[in-house]
């Protein structure tokens, strides 16, 4: 799997002829273009951040341009060594699948809670420790998370935030401490909880992005 090291300074493109995004791009995941590698999600920055299944069985189903995470078949990914990133922000382009329970997102910080979003209701509540020591509990999400939506947290010194499609849901800028695990998970958490998800595309940048970069990626997302 890939490291970050090399990823400072690069272009604004991915190399591959993909769209003119912000520099510092770490890893870039389209599930229109998943690549060819078996039980593999090839990471389309030119960083080889691939997200790899252990199993056919763990693997998600590709359709129509969506990877289809689904917890009754427990499909997820384990990712690349990401405990060098100093910054980082991340963007994904999904819609939840809906039902009840405990529905795990990813693993990209070293907390060792679990992260999710409680799928029961109004009251649905989200946990993210995205590249960081703690846990954040941003509350219940202001928008319909069954319909896709741009979801964005970035991790920087006392500055951890979550948006939804440029709404702010959580802020914290007192003390995060800024930490990304060394082995990423994608579509399930740190102690088993698994994603129920429609998920066109991710991207991870290796800083906190300016307003105008992050409303590029935005845009970019949005046109998928």
């Amino acid at each position: 799997m890939g490291i970050v090291g090399t990823i400072v300074g690069q272009p604004s493109t991915d190399g591959g002829g993909g769209p003119s995004l912000p520099s510092g791009l770490v890893l870039r995941l389209d599930a229109a273009n998943r690549g060819t590698t078996e039980n593999r999600w090839d990471d389309l920055s030119g960083n080889d951040n691939h997200f790899t299944a252990a199993s056919a069985g763990e693997f998600p189903a590709f359709v129509g341009g969506v990877c289809q995470f689904r917890k009754a078949s427990q499909t997820h990914f384990d990712g690349p060594d990401l405990s060098a990133l100093t910054e980082g922000e991340i963007f994904y382009l999904m819609a939840h699948a809906g039902g009840t329970g405990l529905c795990g997102w990813s693993k990209f910080g070293s907390n060792a809670e679990t992260e999710y979003y409680t799928l029961s209701g109004a009251t649905s509540n989200i946990y993210s420790s995205f590249g960081s020591t703690a846990r954040y509990n941003c509350g219940p999400p202001s928008q319909d998370l069954t319909q896709y939506r741009v979801v964005n947290i970035w991790s920087a010194t006392n500055d951890w935030q979550l948006n939804i499609d440029g709404v702010v849901e959580h802020s914290y800028t007192a003390s995060n401490t800024v930490s990304f695990a060394s082995a990423t998970i994608l579509g399930k958490s740190h102690n088993g909880y698994y994603l129920d998800a429609d998920v066109k595309a991710v991207l991870l940048f290796d800083h906190k992005l300016s307003e105008s970069d992050r409303e590029v990626v935005e845009t970019y997302l949005e046109s998928l």
